[in-house]
Formats: C-alpha cells, structure tokens, sequence
C-alpha cells in the first residue's frame, strides 16, 4: 500500500513539474505570416525571416534557421527545437535588407503561431 501511495505521489510530482514520463515533449515551433509594406500593403518577396535563439548582454543570439518570403510575401518556418526557452523571429534579418526596417517577435517552445500580416515600412 506504501509503495503504491509513494508510485501515485511521485507519478503527480513529474507531471507538476513539467517532467514528462512518456518521452519528451514537444518544443517544436512553427511561425507563419505575410510581410508588407506598411504604406501601400504590397507584398515583400525575397526579405529574410531569421529564426535566433539565446543571447545575453554579452553574448549575441544564435542563428538557428532562415526563410525567405515568397512571391506574396508569406513564410513559413518550422524547427524541432530542443530548448526549453524561448525562440526569436526576425523579420528582416540574417541578411538584414537597409531598405526596410524590421520586426523582432517571440515564439515558445511547442507553440505554432501565425502573424498574420506584418507591416514594415521604408527606410527614409
């Protein structure tokens, strides 16, 4: 009877603390979205999506994975992950275009997230 209450305690105390005992869980992401530009909503096609991961004060962002947008704009990325923290995407980045400015959002680990449409304007 003890070894069946400590079994059961242990079992609520991995699922409490995020410890999966069926194998890891799942920390792939996937980000899509259409990029335009801000003043006219025309689409951009060939702008780099940059997938980064990490970073400090002192240390810089790992580049993970890059997209490029297609002839309507969109892109679509999707990486299996394997961290525990948060992923980065740069629109417009890694190579970074000067003639147009550029957006930073995050993505969770296991999170799949469309940014709809996402304006970024001219540099003057």
């Amino acid at each position: 009877m003890a070894a069946t209450r400590a079994s059961i305690m242990l079992v609520l105390l991995s699922l409490l603390s995020g410890c999966s005992l069926f194998g890891g869980e799942d920390r792939a992401i996937t980000a899509t979205g259409q990029v335009v530009l801000a003043e006219t909503g025309e689409p951009i096609s060939g702008l780099s999506i940059a997938l980064k991961h990490g970073g400090g004060l002192a240390t810089p962002p790992i580049l993970v994975q890059t997209v490029q947008t297609e002839p309507g704009g969109r892109f679509s990325l999707r990486y299996e992950g394997g961290s525990r923290w948060g992923y980065d995407v740069y629109i417009n980045d890694s190579p970074y275009d000067a003639r147009y400015t550029g957006r930073i959002f995050v993505v969770l680990p296991g999170e799949t997230r469309d940014f709809g449409v996402v304006e970024i304007e001219l540099v003057d």
